[in-house]
C-alpha cells in the first residue's frame, strides 16, 4: 500500500474515533448511558433553588401549630410522639397535622407555578390566616 505500519495505526485511529452513532438505534434504556452529562445542568439548579426558597417561604406562613408540626418533623427528625407530646396531643394528631400541613404547603406551591382561578376552601383559610 506504500504506508508504514505507524500511519497505517493512526488512521485506524482516526476511523475509530470518527464513527457516529445513532441514538435512536439503541434501547430507550441503554440510550441515555452514552450521553456523558447525566448530571443536573444549572437550570436544574436554579429551578431548585427557587423552589426550596418558595417552601420555605410558603413554611413560615403557616399557622404557628402546622409550622411547629412541619419544622420539628421534617427540618429537626423528631418522632411524633415527642411532638404530640410537647403539643399535648395523641400521635394521630400530630399525622392529621401534618397532613393538613403538607396540603397547604401542596396547595400554595402549585399555585406559585401554576395559579388556579379559584382558590380552594383550605386554601382560602391559609391564605386569610396568613395576611392577618
Amino acid at each position: 500500500m506504500g504506508i508504514s505500519a505507524a500511519e497505517l495505526g493512526a488512521v485506524e485511529g482516526d476511523v475509530a474515533r470518527a464513527h457516529t452513532l445513532s441514538l435512536e438505534g439503541f434501547a430507550p434504556e441503554s440510550g441515555p448511558a452514552i450521553v456523558p452529562d447525566q448530571g443536573r445542568g444549572p437550570e436544574a439548579l436554579l429551578v431548585l433553588r427557587e423552589q426550596l426558597g418558595y417552601m420555605y417561604e410558603a413554611v413560615e406562613l403557616l399557622p404557628e401549630r402546622l409550622r411547629f408540626v412541619v419544622t420539628a418533623y421534617f427540618f429537626e427528625q423528631r418522632q411524633m410522639a415527642e411532638i404530640g407530646a410537647e403539643l399535648g396531643v395523641s400521635e394521630s394528631r400530630v399525622s392529621q397535622l401534618r397532613a393538613e400541613a403538607l396540603v397547604m404547603l401542596r396547595d400554595g406551591i402549585n399555585a406559585q407555578f401554576e395559579p388556579s382561578p379559584e382558590p380552594t376552601p383550605l386554601m382560602r383559610e391559609f391564605w386569610t390566616y396568613a395576611a392577618s
